[in-house]
């Protein structure tokens, strides 16, 4: 019996997840995740055809090629559908015609569900290349908490053993 405790508690430990525990708690931290995730997949469709797509294009581009683009390696996200944020409303996408400066933006309406055009509470990312990503306290929290439980985990092994 406790060899299958030891296996039950490694599986556990497993699913302990800060992405899960993110996902679940903190909608706001998981759209930002999102959207970094769709300025990485915008950046590798741009390398591959040499623009950002166009606002008409929008982000569906990312998982199909409407127009048979050449050099277009995609589908450059992992799913087959372009995701709502955790409010159900679509993600935005407008293509900047600027020389210099963001070439796009994209964005949630946020809690509020009012499109305010990528400011008051929508949640947002451009292109620039500074990311003033700051780590919040429950972020830092839930990484010491995993960590002492990996911690707690391998002394218990150990002793176990």
């Amino acid at each position: 019996m406790q060899k299958y405790f030891k296996t039950i508690i490694l599986l556990l430990s497993f699913i302990c997840s800060t992405d899960h525990v993110l996902a679940n708690t903190n909608k706001v931290v998981a759209v930002e995740y999102r959207l970094k995730f769709f300025k990485e997949a915008l950046s590798l469709l741009k390398n591959d055809i040499g623009r950002y797509p166009t606002s008409m294009e929008g982000l569906n581009i990312l998982f199909e090629n409407p127009e048979s683009i050449d050099n277009w390696n995609g589908p450059y996200f992992n799913n087959n559908f372009l995701p709502h944020d955790y409010w159900n409303n679509p993600y935005i996408y407008k293509y900047i015609e600027k020389t210099g400066g963001v070439k796009y933006i994209i964005y949630s309406f946020g809690e509020n569900q009012i499109n305010e055009y990528g400011f008051g509470d929508d949640i947002s990312i451009d292109d620039s290349e500074v990311e003033n990503y700051k780590v919040s306290k429950f972020e830092i929290f839930i990484g010491v908490l995993c960590f002492l439980f990996g911690v707690a985990l391998g002394k218990f092994w150990r002793h176990n053993t």
